[in-house]
């Protein structure tokens, strides 16, 4: 019996057995050298180790929870889809109100126009009140200076509005898109969440992949160290200990001395399954290998 296929065709991948001789399958293969990038992290064997007996810790059915980690990728997938429509979105939408200032050039009316204040500001875009008559009506509009330019009361700049909406404004070098830091101030925050979600994503995958290679280990984590953001563990199992790391608000469910748990996945993309995590349900941790 083994982590993979045995002789008669069966998997033995959830319930985490061994051969006959005690060595999972992939332990048998030759290792190959060792390239400079790959020394930093452990080998797929010194993350899991040689299986230990087949068993249960609870009522868990670990054959359940590999797909499990499949859905959290895919839900990390959806999330960084949904990411990049919004990014998407604001992009278009600016590109909408710069045409349309631009079109402003072609359709609107002109009118001379006189400066009347002007308001520099550190940050941001400075604004400029602007005194303009539409046909027979004497207008004042506030104008956003977008070009950086510097204007005195009292300077005449040419006006162009538009006949339907006459507060809608812009001069010939500024375009008065006064909305336009409303879509412009999320596009870095959208672009990390596209990164950030799609990065979480294809480390699910990887373990989810992971795991259906090596299947579960039972072992032993403890809580060794602990800093704002690292949870520092060490994971022992027939084979020895493993220096492993996850993120420190997993401390309530690692916490209080030795922990029963399973491990699975190889390399850089070990994970953890705890008996009782989030609602008292299995839950799958990710951990980092320490160097």
């Amino acid at each position: 019996m083994g982590l993979g296929m045995d002789d008669g065709g069966g998997s033995d991948r959830a319930r985490g057995q061994d051969f006959g001789d005690g060595e999972p399958r992939w332990a048998t293969r030759r290792a190959r050298p060792v390239g400079k990038r790959e020394r930093r992290f452990r080998t797929a064997r010194e993350v899991v180790g040689p299986a230990d007996s087949a068993g249960s810790i609870g009522s868990i059915d670990l054959a359940a929870e590999i797909p499990r980690l499949r859905t959290r990728a895919l839900r990390m997938l959806a999330l960084a889809a949904s990411f990049v429509v919004l990014f998407v979105a604001a992009i278009v939408a600016l590109g909408v109100l710069r045409q349309r200032s631009e079109d402003l050039l072609k359709t609107g009316r002109q009118a001379n126009g006189v400066v009347v204040t002007f308001a520099h500001a550190d940050r941001g875009n400075s604004s400029m009140s602007v005194d303009y008559r539409a046909g027979s009506e004497s207008r004042r509009a506030r104008v956003v200076v977008d070009s950086g330019r510097h204007y005195l009361p009292g300077q005449a700049v040419t006006v162009f509005y538009d006949p339907a909406d006459p507060a809608r404004v812009r001069t010939t070098e500024e375009r008065n898109n006064d909305d336009s830091w409303v879509l412009v101030m999320p596009l870095p925050l959208l672009l990390g969440g596209v990164v950030g979600s799609a990065g979480t994503a294809l480390g699910w995958w990887r373990r989810y992949r992971g795991v259906c290679r090596t299947g579960w280990q039972p072992v032993t984590a403890t809580v060794v160290g602990l800093t704002r953001y690292t949870l520092y563990l060490e994971v022992r199992h027939r084979g020895g200990c493993t220096p492993l790391a996850a993120d420190s608000n997993h401390l309530r469910f690692l916490g209080g001395g030795d922990r029963p748990v399973w491990l699975g996945g190889k390399g850089r993309y070990p994970v953890l399954l705890v008996p009782e995590g989030k609602r008292g349900a299995p839950s799958a941790i990710r951990l980092r290998v320490r160097p």
